[in-house]
Parts: C-alpha cells; sequence; structure tokens
C-alpha cells in the first residue's frame, strides 16, 4: 500500500511540475506578411526546463481552405526562424511542444495569426513598385519601338530621294 501511495503521489508530482510550466511566444515581425521571414522567441516563465523544445507552424488560405507547408522547427537558445512560403497564405497557425525532463511531450494548444495582407513581395519590396517599373518598362520599349519604325522610314526616303 505504500509503494502504490508513493507511486501515486510521484505521478502527481510530475504532473504538477508539467501543468505549471509557463511560456511565452513573441514573434519578429508582430504583424508578418505573406513570404517574410518570421523569427519566434519563447521563454520560460516557469522555471521548468524543457528538453528538445520545438515550434509547428502551419500556413493557410482561410478563403480556399488549403494549409500547406508545415514548418517544424527546433528552438536554439528559445529561438528559431520560419521563412512562410506562400504568398496567397491568409493566415498561419503555430503551436509550441517539448519533452519534460521525465521524457513526456507536451504541446500548449495552437495559435492562430491572421497575416498582414498587403501587396508584399518575398523580399519585403511592394508589388506595386514593380508594376510600375514594368510599366516604365514597356512604355519606354513602346517608344524606341516607335522610333526605329520612324527612323527606318526616315532612312528609307532619305534613299529614295
Amino acid at each position: 500500500m505504500k509503494k502504490i501511495v508513493a507511486t501515486l503521489f510521484a505521478l502527481l508530482l510530475c504532473v504538477s511540475i508539467n501543468v505549471s510550466a509557463s511560456f511565452t511566444i513573441s514573434l519578429s515581425p508582430e504583424k508578418p506578411k505573406p513570404l517574410d521571414t518570421i523569427t519566434f522567441t519563447v521563454r520560460n516563465t516557469s522555471g521548468v526546463l524543457p528538453y528538445h523544445d520545438s515550434i509547428l507552424v502551419i500556413e493557410c488560405n482561410e478563403k480556399t481552405g488549403v494549409c500547406y507547408t508545415i514548418h517544424n522547427v527546433t528552438l536554439t537558445s528559445g529561438k528559431s526562424t520560419v521563412e512562410l512560403t506562400h504568398a496567397d497564405a491568409t493566415y498561419i497557425s503555430y503551436r509550441f511542444g517539448y519533452f519534460t525532463e521525465h521524457n513526456q511531450w507536451i504541446e500548449l494548444p495552437p495559435t492562430k495569426l491572421t497575416l498582414s495582407l498587403s501587396t508584399v513581395t518575398k523580399n519585403g519590396t511592394d508589388i506595386n513598385q514593380y508594376l510600375i517599373l514594368v510599366a516604365i518598362t514597356i512604355v519606354g520599349a513602346a517608344v524606341l519601338f516607335i522610333a526605329y519604325i520612324a527612323l527606318k522610314n526616315y532612312l528609307k526616303r532619305k534613299e529614295g530621294e
């Protein structure tokens, strides 16, 4: 009977240690956009030391109901970087998990974060800047083509004189 009570007490102690674990997760940038690189920083606020902690990040498009790439990254000194890869993603879902010193896997509930939906490319440049550059290039090419045709016609007339 004493063995059973001691075992139950030890199990309750382990469970209470795991339940009391508390972590805060911050992101940089705080309001990421599709194709951003996000740095996750996990701070342990309880003193419980996790062994092998990781963040699972999923990119999703709420309009289509499709979820894409799953990034499962290990944290190093409480930090990890994830590069988002889908321009049409409207939100990410992430969850933090870790092994306890008793080799028990603990996962925090998932967090859904709506992405900032501006017109931004992978390197952070606004797509509208690219559109303006493309429009200027097309107009410039059209002007050069018209100038070439005019010069060609002028030279033909000059030859005919």
